[in-house]
């Protein structure tokens, strides 16, 4: 599904879990929250979910940009496909036509002798399958663009790849994707309470 599709069905969801994407490696799940608390902002808020392999857990930004950076150790010769896949998900392409169009396989690593080597699962299997990264990917920057309508998630996101495809470290490429405190402002509310000079 193109992304202005997502954003469009997304924006009519109630209040629950509803499943976005049934794929073969999992599930990716929007959980709407509804409107927290009266004090925090008045429009709903959203979470992501991936169910994989009977386990359900909430992922965070970084770790589609770690899973990202764990697929191009695995296979170091597909670094221009995987950025070029990436940044047309980014720029609203659908998940499903950029794996097909790069004829990525449904994992990046091999388990094997040296594979096991390694102490973490993630190192293993090369990351999240690949259809979890691209069709993930798509859904955290929906959840993004949902709960902060001004932030244009897609382009933030887009931007955080090409910084680090120019060798800028993971944890200075993602500083504009968080949060910040408005000048003169204390908490994230509607409330506008001004910080005393």
């Amino acid at each position: 599904m193109r992304y202005p599709d997502l954003v469009q069905k997304a924006k009519q969801l109630p209040a629950g879990k509803h499943v976005l994407y049934d794929l073969k490696s999992g599930k990716v799940i929007l959980h709407n929250l509804g409107v927290r608390h009266l004090y925090m902002a008045n429009h709903d808020e959203y979470r992501l979910l991936i169910r994989i392999n009977g386990r359900e857990f909430a992922p965070r930004q970084g770790d589609f940009f770690t899973d990202f950076q764990l697929k191009l150790e695995a296979q170091p010769e597909r670094r221009v496909a995987l950025m070029e896949a990436c940044e047309l998900v980014c720029n609203e392409a659908a998940p499903s036509d950029v794996i097909q169009r790069h004829n990525f396989p449904a994992s990046f690593a091999v388990e094997n002798e040296v594979t096991w080597k390694y102490q973490t699962s993630a190192y293993m299997s090369g990351g999240f399958p690949t259809e979890m990264l691209f069709y993930g990917l798509q859904a955290m920057i929906l959840v993004h663009h949902l709960n902060d309508p001004d932030s244009h998630a897609p382009e933030a996101f887009r931007k955080v790849f090409v910084d680090m495809s120019h060798g800028m470290p993971q944890h200075e490429a993602v500083l504009p994707l968080k949060p910040q405190v408005r000048p003169g402002k204390r908490y994230f509310d509607k409330l506008e309470r001004p910080v005393k000079a």
